[in-house]
């Protein structure tokens, strides 16, 4: 997960990758993720990073302005001293340097000066290759769209060599590009990927449970919410109503989908209080008696005779 970090204020925020260790760090990235979005900004301060550090592994990218400058600039110590703000959030070998491969001579110049930096301070350096598309040929494609993105005229070529090489490599690409040039940082990209461990059940369903009041069981509840609303939305309940909304409950009960049913209805329902314009409802379920009689959807299958 790349995450940019607003490390200064009125400053271009910084890039940085993070990666699970495990499980527990699996969802230490899921929550920073939300606190992102939540926060209606693309970017996170330090103190924010700082809260999801467990069971992370971090690289820092050597590519960005800031740190950029600081090597260019002949300033070891402060590249050091800026470095070390963000090692000290993990583990002391749970931080890399990011080495993307330089095709430029300005850019090998430059790697050589990280290098030179790396081994003096001894900061754990990782290969990496910046994506920006799946394949090699798809880089007249990209600019093309971020022309059309801008607004901007093309002229039929690529127009920055920069994103050049910028495709998913395979390993034997990467293998070649750092072998000669920086075998250390493969050796440190292998490591980061034998830590990082992370079993995902597929099988196992993670809907999250409704709140319920006075502790009863969901389907229950949502049983006495569908009579109650049925009421509402019918002068009568006939034989054909109750005996529609007994299967599918029974059919719902079979999948264990009660909880989803209620936490869909809440969303609606708040939706609808707010004016928020909400769809007919799609689906299987959008022709559903219990979608209907729970405010879900609109769609009265007895009175349009829709087939359970």
């Amino acid at each position: 997960m790349t995450v940019f970090v607003q490390y200064e204020e009125n400053a271009a925020n910084i890039p940085c990758i993070l990666l699970a260790k495990s499980a527990a760090g699996y969802h230490q990235l899921i929550k920073l993720s939300t606190a992102i979005q939540f926060g209606g900004e693309n970017a996170i301060g330090m103190t924010e990073l700082a809260s999801y550090k467990d069971d992370i592994i971090c690289i820092l990218p050597i590519n960005h302005e800031k740190l950029k400058t600081l090597i260019r600039d002949d300033s070891p110590e402060k590249a050091f001293e800026y470095i070390n703000k963000w090692k000290s959030i993990y583990t002391s070998d749970d931080f890399y340097l990011g080495i993307d491969y330089p095709h430029s001579a300005a850019g090998k110049a430059f790697n050589e000066s990280v290098k030179d930096f790396q081994q003096t301070y001894r900061i754990p350096a990782a290969a990496i290759n910046d994506v920006i598309y799946l394949n090699e040929k798809d880089d007249i494609a990209y600019d093309c769209l971020q022309s059309m993105k801008k607004g901007d005229h093309w002229g039929m070529k690529v127009s920055d060599a920069a994103l050049k090489k910028r495709h998913l490599r395979s390993e034997a690409e990467m293998v070649d590009c750092f072998s000669s040039f920086w075998p250390e940082a493969l050796d440190q990209t292998e490591s980061i990927k034998n830590k990082c461990n992370i079993d995902l059940d597929f099988d196992q369903r993670h809907l999250p449970s409704f709140p319920v009041p006075d502790g009863i069981d969901a389907h229950d509840y949502l049983t006495k919410q569908c009579f109650q609303n049925a009421e509402k939305r019918y002068a009568v309940l006939t034989d054909e109503v109750k005996a529609r909304l007994n299967y599918e409950l029974s059919i719902i009960e079979t999948m264990k989908f009660s909880d989803y049913f209620l936490i869909v209805a809440d969303f609606i329902s708040y939706a609808k209080s707010q004016h928020i314009l909400v769809g007919p409802g799609r689906g299987s379920s959008a022709g559903s008696i219990v979608a209907y009689v729970l405010g879900i959807t609109d769609v009265d299958p007895i009175k349009i005779s829709i087939a359970v």
